[in-house]
């Protein structure tokens, strides 16, 4: 009966965004980027925009409110992004990286995306590249690596791990890099200096799902 109701409601839901479009590979639990493209633009505010994705999302979930548990996967080799709530698949859509996408980040200028375990630590609405969560990168570490590598000092390496450990940003001038973030502006190609970049109506749905404190996972 729930399963039959939730049906209903995604098929009311899904009808007028779908005209002269399809849903791609979507089961009832999970939602692909491309069935919340520019369908929802009801609003020319993109934070108004990104509200209106996340609950057309969840009414399609037949949830009342957000999962308070939600945490990232990006599989580089896949060029894929996968969000879970509360350990159940709930999105998924494609993603672009950085100029050199295989290997993971270890140096200012090296154009890769990390690889490692990372936390929303900012959020940036006004950014160039549309909505910005920015990734607590250095990490600890990333820090340890950068140390023995003498690419960062001692206190560089302190000031790393006392920051990520607060929860807070992590120093973003030093040798190892920096302002690493998911990001709208297109997913096409890998055109990044290391961020993950998203289609914009996906950077909206992420940004209204994903407080600062999202686990982020980022596979080879």
């Amino acid at each position: 009966m729930k399963r039959s109701r939730r049906r209903l409601a995604l098929a009311v839901l899904l009808a007028p965004l779908l005209a002269g479009g399809s849903l791609v590979a979507a089961t009832w639990q999970t939602f692909p980027g491309a069935w919340l493209k520019n369908r929802l633009d009801l609003s020319p505010n993109k934070l108004t925009r990104a509200t209106q994705r996340r609950e057309a999302l969840l009414a399609a979930l037949g949830l009342r409110e957000p999962p308070r548990r939600v945490a990232i996967t990006i599989k580089k080799a896949e060029r894929r992004l996968v969000v879970t709530g509360d350990g159940q698949e709930i999105f998924f859509c494609r993603v672009g990286l950085g100029g050199r996408p295989v290997g993971p980040k270890e140096r200012q200028g090296d154009n890769r995306t990390p690889e490692g375990s990372y936390r929303v630590c900012t959020r940036n609405p006004h950014s160039q590249f549309h909505l910005f969560l920015g990734l607590d990168y250095p990490n600890e570490r990333d820090a340890e690596r950068g140390l023995a590598a003498r690419l960062i000092s001692r206190a560089q390496a302190r000031r790393i791990v006392s920051l990520v450990r607060a929860g807070r940003q992590p120093p973003w001038n030093t040798r190892l890099g920096g302002a690493v973030g998911i990001h709208g502006s297109g997913s096409s190609v890998d055109w990044t200096l290391g961020c993950i970049a998203l289609d914009d109506p996906d950077i909206e749905l992420l940004w209204a799902l994903c407080p600062i404190g999202t686990r982020v996972t980022i596979d080879p």
